[in-house]
């Protein structure tokens, strides 16, 4: 998942997986955060560890503050999701015209990109990159070089759940840099 292609080339990939994606049910996609959930509580000692050498953290303060709480947000977003994005139905705005209805569509953006900070390395990014996959959209994670490692395990997660290749990139490389690639590479 950590690809050394040019930007241009990772961006349009997640666009053709996007097209994809974006027509699985919630119920599909929530089997993947389950299984997502079952690879770090597996690996959750591994990428304590990982966390632990990027960031300075203590093993617990890892563990407490990243690993489980990243474990509880699966299942949130799991069970949520479908919930906060149905369409809604909003009555008329108008006094002049009372019969007028409007619906309220929340539809994917496609590929998003996420630029992720190094002192939580692992639950911010990870968080955002379910939220991200479950409303139907392909994620271009850069992760701060100083804890690429974590980034690695969150694409090894990613990886390990069975998402289509492509849907989550992880990218290694020096934040201005990134930035600059999303957006010449056609990221708005």
């Amino acid at each position: 998942y950590s690809h050394p292609v040019p930007y241009g080339e990772m961006i349009q990939r997640s666009r053709e997986v996007h097209k994809s994606w974006a027509q699985v049910s919630f119920h599909d996609r929530s089997s993947y955060l389950r299984r997502m959930k079952n690879y770090i509580r597996d690996h959750a000692d591994e990428i304590a560890l990982r966390i632990s050498k990027g960031t300075g953290k203590t093993l617990v303060d890892a563990l407490a503050t990243e690993v489980i709480p990243s474990m509880m947000a699966c299942d949130w977003y799991a069970k949520h999701t479908a919930g906060f994005l149905k369409p809604q139905t909003m009555g008329s705005s108008s006094l002049l015209f009372p019969q007028k209805k409007h619906e309220i569509h929340r539809l994917p953006l496609g590929v998003v990109a996420i630029i992720s900070p190094w002192n939580y390395p692992f639950t911010i990014p990870f968080g955002e990159v379910l939220m991200g996959i479950m409303t139907g959209n392909a994620i271009l994670l850069r992760v701060d070089e100083r804890v690429g490692d974590v980034g690695r395990a969150i694409g090894e997660i990613c990886e390990a759940s069975g998402l289509p290749p492509g849907l989550v990139s992880v990218v290694e490389d020096e934040g201005p840099r990134a930035a600059r690639g999303f957006f010449e590479g056609g990221i708005d």
